[in-house]
């Protein structure tokens, strides 16, 4: 089951609906009660800056070769 962001014309609120089914979608908005709330897109599905993940281990190439391929440039 999905988890989709939403957001309120009325409030700009953003929230997250769980949705159980294709036809599931919430019908109001939690916080102000408001009827006209569209999809919004959310960081995870926008993308993020990340390390690779070899970055996040102890490898010994840092060590040997005193700088680490891993590394932000």
């Amino acid at each position: 089951m999905p988890i989709y962001e939403y957001e309120c014309a009325a409030c700009q609120q953003r929230f997250e609906h769980l949705l159980k089914s294709v036809t599931d979608t919430p019908k109001s908005c939690p916080a102000c009660g408001g009827k006209k709330i569209t999809k919004a897109l959310s960081a995870f599905s926008v993308g993020a800056d990340r390390k690779p993940a070899a970055a996040a281990s102890n490898c010994s190439s840092c060590h040997a070769s005193g700088s680490c391929p891993n590394a932000r440039r």
